[in-house]
């Protein structure tokens, strides 16, 4: 289950369901489709993952990973997912965060040549004189502990903490950060 609508490659917005979470609470599922998520090995394909856009975070079934040819194992505070299909290979490594969540950091950038090159090892030969953050970004993205995703600059929350905005800018950005008023006499 996931909230995350741009994960999904293919969606039937048509399928509702109620689903009952491990502390009791009910959630509407949306919609149910296949989500893509690149590995080191390639994009992997997820079949009938749910949509529930009250969710806070992506939570997996580990009996659907079963059903569909992967293994979970747990050693430690990591979650090792492997492919059953092709020879037991790792498709991600994802560590415990609060001993209880495996987490997936979703990094927002707004430079396409960062991502490119965190992605691809190609560039590695072109890029070695580039700070060494690219390449450990390379490394933990393929892990599958980080996922880098591209905002446009305009849309770059980090804005707020380091750039002279206009009111209206300021506004936008402070409601998407979900900061709300102290007062009803804010001065600016």
């Amino acid at each position: 289950m996931t909230p995350d609508e741009s994960l999904f490659t293919q969606i039937d917005k048509s399928v509702c369901a109620k689903i009952k979470l491990g502390n009791g609470e009910l959630v509407e599922a949306s919609g149910k489709g296949t989500i893509a998520i690149k590995t080191n090995e390639g994009t992997r394909h997820i079949r009938d993952v749910l949509l529930v856009p009250s969710l806070d975070q992506s939570l997996l079934s580990v009996g659907q990973m079963m059903q569909n040819g992967y293994s979970l194992h747990f050693e430690g505070d990591i979650c090792i997912i492997l492919d059953l299909k092709k020879d037991n290979q790792v498709v991600a490594k994802v560590r415990m965060k609060d001993g209880r969540n495996f987490p997936i950091t979703l990094i927002y950038c707004d430079n396409n040549s960062a991502i490119a090159m965190a992605k691809n090892p190609v560039f590695h030969n072109r890029t070695k004189h580039i700070a060494i953050k690219y390449h450990y970004l390379r490394e933990v993205e393929a892990k599958g502990e980080i996922k880098l995703i591209h905002c446009k600059s305009e849309e770059q929350l980090a804005d707020i903490f380091t750039k002279a905005l206009s009111r209206d800018k300021f506004q936008k950005l402070r409601d998407k950060l979900g900061v709300t008023k102290m007062s009803s006499k804010e001065e600016y």
